[in-house]
């Protein structure tokens, strides 16, 4: 084999080594999306999973204070009520008492 010849197998060598390594890379490349797009999907799953939790949590936070309050309120208002209730027999005397002066 000549030097020529011997250069232009070497060549070729390495023509097919860039090749082979140009490959390798895209492959390398298109692997590392790959994961890399199954990772962020698994994420934003995880993530809306987590976001319908804390949703679902607030909403009974939520509702349990709304039903406190209205508790509250109620027992406000019985208690209004028992106060005009005991008073209504003055009040009924006086506001005929004022008609009569009339």
């Amino acid at each position: 084999m000549s030097i020529l010849d011997s250069i232009h197998e070497a060549e070729a060598k390495a023509e097919n080594i860039r090749h082979q390594a140009r490959s390798d890379a895209r492959d390398h490349i298109r692997q590392v999306q790959a994961t890399a797009e199954a990772d962020h999907d698994s994420r934003i799953k995880e993530t809306m999973e987590k976001a319908k939790t804390v949703a679902q949590d607030e909403t009974v936070k939520a509702r349990e204070e709304m039903e406190a309050r209205l508790e509250s309120e109620k027992q406000n208002d019985l208690e209004m009520t028992k106060k005009a209730e005991a008073h209504l027999e003055e009040a009924v005397d006086y506001i005929i008492e004022r008609v009569m002066e009339l």
